[in-house]
């Protein structure tokens, strides 16, 4: 094989694995497909000629009835509705509160639910007037866009934490354990043997991330959404929101998954101390399967779930997103590490080897990824926006963007392929244009979302 150079295709990968951990911990600044508003009786800003007897709203998501309520007030702050709030309940995404006659005047509306899909708080307000033109009103009422200052800091933590997990055992499993056996004959030079030590690191540091970042964010989420500050209340509604939302037992139920992995090791390196002591990666096996249960309840706990009529396509179609970009994701940081590691235990031919190995092996991998989180992430979208009257707006905008960067991480994966098979015949003249292109990449993704706020989903799957 032609000796690659060695320094440059650690740099390479470095600079990708900073692409990729980029790509996966964005979040949407703006768009949030959470428990919103779409329909009040009376209307917003409505004039009416009679007092109306309740106030009916209709929102995106179920509802949980504990945690959602309507506050009716007058222009002098007295609220004046029978705070009676309750569910519709053969429809939960419903919520209604009646009111007593009401002289002419300007009112205000002031709702707050909480989703049972994601366990989101959010709230609103709107004016209505009685009998007169509406008047101006002291009372408004801001919501954040997180529930929490560092929501989007320990939802990025979370994702990072638990596709490297999952992708760092995919690489482990169809890449490395294959590799190592095709270089066994290079003698004291076995890549499995060689890697053990940032293997099981690498694991326990995406393991300990991922565990901790959904400690802290069921612990953030509790707090704001039941407004606790002491650890007493904490405690009482850690278990309330259990019952209370369907996010608070997938929540639950994520953190025992995690938890089960420890036991799982133990369990997997007795039997084998005792039965046998092969090196076959069985554990690498138990890591997917305890990632793909994680990746489960994460789905059933998204947005794609709250939509009743596609709700079993929503939920495949995510699990699959999920799975290919750990693999994309994970399997390029874990390959990044492992050369850095074996930059010092291997000699530069057979570390040029295993970089070459690596890349065809992991090729076709690649481009299925790419293939595969196209078709999903255009599915997901339609799923959102589904009329082509909604291509308009802020969100519709976004996706049609989605579609061209798509067609740009497309294009630069088949010129970097290129780029990859004339670097082994000429890599001098390709090491500038490679370097280049991934400049270029970074710098349109960054671009893309300093201008809109929202999400390009595109840059994921290059």
């Amino acid at each position: 094989m032609r000796i690659i150079p060695v320094k440059f295709w650690i740099g390479f990968l470095t600079l990708y694995s900073l692409l990729a951990i980029y790509a996966i911990s964005n979040v949407p600044t703006l768009l949030h497909a959470h428990a919103n508003l779409v329909d009040a009786i009376p209307k917003q800003n409505s004039v009416l000629d009679n007092s109306p007897t309740s106030i009916d709203l209709k929102f995106t998501e179920t509802l949980s009835g504990n945690l959602s309520s309507i506050k009716v007030y007058d222009t002098q702050g007295n609220q004046i509705d029978n705070r009676d709030s309750d569910l519709n309940p053969n429809d939960r995404t419903y919520l209604r509160v009646t009111l007593p006659e009401s002289p002419d005047g300007t009112y205000t509306v002031i709702w707050k639910n909480v989703s049972t899909v994601d366990g989101h708080k959010v709230r609103g307000s709107y004016f209505y007037s009685v009998g007169e033109p509406l008047s101006s009103s002291s009372f408004t009422v801001e919501e954040s866009v997180f529930m929490y200052t560092v929501e989007p800091i320990i939802k990025s933590i979370v994702l990072i934490g638990i596709l490297l997990l999952f992708g760092s055992a995919f690489f482990n499993i169809f890449i490395l354990k294959p590799i190592s056996l095709s270089m066994l004959n290079v003698g004291d030079n076995n890549v499995w043997q060689k890697t053990i030590i940032p293997r099981n690191i690498f694991a326990l540091i995406a393991f300990l991330i991922t565990l901790i970042g959904s400690a802290l964010q069921l612990i953030l989420h509790t707090s704001s959404l039941y407004e606790v500050t002491t650890i007493s209340s904490f405690l009482d509604s850690a278990l309330s929101v259990f019952y209370d939302t369907t996010w608070g037992k997938l929540a639950w139920a994520k953190l025992c998954i995690l938890i089960t992995l420890p036991v799982s090791y133990s369990i997997y390196r007795y039997k084998q101390t005792k039965e046998t002591a092969s090196d076959f990666p069985g554990f690498h096996y138990i890591l997917l399967a305890t990632c793909v249960l994680y990746f489960i309840a994460h789905s059933l706990s998204g947005h794609n779930a709250a939509i009743s009529s596609l709700y079993y396509q929503g939920i495949v179609i995510n699990i699959i997103h999920i799975v290919f970009s750990g693999i994309w994701t994970g399997s390029v940081i874990t390959l990044t590490i492992y050369c850095h590691y074996l930059n010092s235990k291997f000699p530069e031919t057979n570390l040029s080897d295993f970089i070459k190995l690596s890349f065809f092996k992991f090729r076709a991998f690649a481009i299925l990824s790419i293939v595969v989180l196209s078709i999903t992430g255009l599915y997901v979208a339609w799923m959102q926006v589904n009329k082509p009257e909604a291509l308009f707006t802020l969100y519709g905008i976004s996706i049609i963007l989605k579609v061209l960067l798509i067609g740009l991480a497309v294009f630069i994966a088949g010129v970097n392929t290129y780029i990859i098979i004339k670097f082994f015949k000429s890599p001098t003249s390709m090491t500038r244009i490679a370097i280049s292109l991934i400049t270029c990449l970074l710098y349109t993704s960054d671009a893309a979302d300093d201008s809109l706020r929202v999400d390009l989903g595109g840059r994921r799957i290059i």
